[in-house]
C-alpha cells in the first residue's frame, strides 16, 4: 500500500502538471523476481513480465536473477542479483539499477554528458 500511495501522488502531481517521474524499484525487483515469479509460473499475476535483460547479460551462461550468487568452488552457479547476505545487490544488480534510473531520468530530459562537457546521444548506457 505504501508503493500505491507514492504511485498515486506522482500520479496526481503530473495530473496537476508538475513534472514529477517515478521509478518503481520494487516493480523492477518482482520483474526479476525468480523464486516468486520465474520459476513458478502458476504465481505470475496477470500484470507480470519478466525484466527484459541487457544482451550483454542475457547472453551469460547463467543470466542474472535474484537468486542468491552462489558457486560450487570451481565457478558460478546461479547468478544472483544480490550480494550473499541478501542486502545489497552485487555490480550487476546495481548496473541495472542504475540504468533504470538513468532511463527515468532521460525521460525528464536530463542531459548526460562526457567528460569533456559534450552531450551523450541516447541511449545511455
Amino acid at each position: 500500500m505504501y508503493n500505491k500511495a507514492i504511485t498515486d501522488e506522482v500520479s496526481s502531481k503530473r495530473h496537476a502538471g508538475r513534472d514529477w517521474y517515478l521509478m518503481d524499484t520494487a516493480g523492477l525487483l518482482d520483474q526479476l523476481a525468480a523464486k516468486r515469479y520465474i520459476d513458478d509460473p502458476n504465481a505470475q499475476p496477470t500484470w507480470w513480465q519478466p525484466y527484459r535483460l541487457p544482451p550483454q547479460l542475457a547472453a551469460l551462461a547463467i543470466p542474472p536473477n535474484s537468486r542468491f550468487l552462489t558457486s560450487d568452488g570451481n565457478e558460478r552457479t546461479d547468478e544472483g542479483l544480490s550480494s550473499l547476505g541478501g542486502v545489497h545487490p552485487t555490480t550487476v544488480g546495481y548496473g541495472i539499477i542504475a540504468q533504470e534510473l538513468v532511463n527515468v531520468m532521460r525521460l525528464a530530459r536530463v542531459e548526460f554528458r562526457h567528460p569533456d562537457g559534450t552531450v551523450r546521444p541516447d541511449p545511455v548506457r
